[in-house]
């Protein structure tokens, strides 16, 4: 059995659309127009994250679900970026932290998912978490699992969104 690796907690999204963003060789183009086009739909980004230019890769980005259907009717005016743009099914965000730059941390629980059979759809780190995307379906599984392998304070409970907060036009 390995050691625990000690973290401070788990936060647990709700369910979010993920948006796959293809970039075009040497630009991101792409990415610029669907961010220049969510904020002027006062469409908010639960997460994001994109590799470098030119690469395979495409961006990742989640909106809520509410939001789906007027970024899809907005797309269907611009058939360039449609293209580009595919809508996957419901994720959720798990985010562990502190991750204190741990690659122990990274490769435990990359590992722990993979075992469990928990899809890994992207991950990023900040200065102080480490989220992946998972399948919303799987998202206790996923966080259950790495409760298992992780030391948590006692008592620890994953966090879990109480409000949410959403754009609003502004007047002038």
């Amino acid at each position: 059995m390995r050691d625990k690796i000690a973290i401070n907690g788990l936060k647990i999204s709700e369910a979010l659309i993920p948006m796959w963003v293809s970039t075009s060789q040497g630009t991101h183009d792409s990415v610029s127009k669907v961010c220049r086009m969510l904020a002027g739909l006062q469409v908010n980004l639960a997460y994001m994250t994109t590799s470098g230019i030119g690469s395979p890769q495409p961006a990742i980005c989640c909106i809520d679900p509410e939001d789906q259907a007027k970024v899809e009717a907005w797309l269907v005016q611009d058939a360039q970026l449609s293209a580009l743009v595919k809508f996957g099914h419901p994720v959720g965000l798990l985010s562990l932290f502190p991750h204190q730059a741990n690659l122990k941390l990274l490769g435990t629980a990359l590992t722990s998912l993979n075992d469990g059979g928990v899809t890994i759809h992207g991950l990023a780190s900040s200065i102080s978490a480490l989220t992946f995307i998972v399948d919303f379906d799987d998202l206790e599984k996923a966080a259950t699992i790495l409760q298992n392998c992780m030391s948590l304070p006692q008592e620890h409970q994953p966090m879990r969104p109480e409000f949410r907060v959403r754009q609003e036009g502004i007047s002038r």
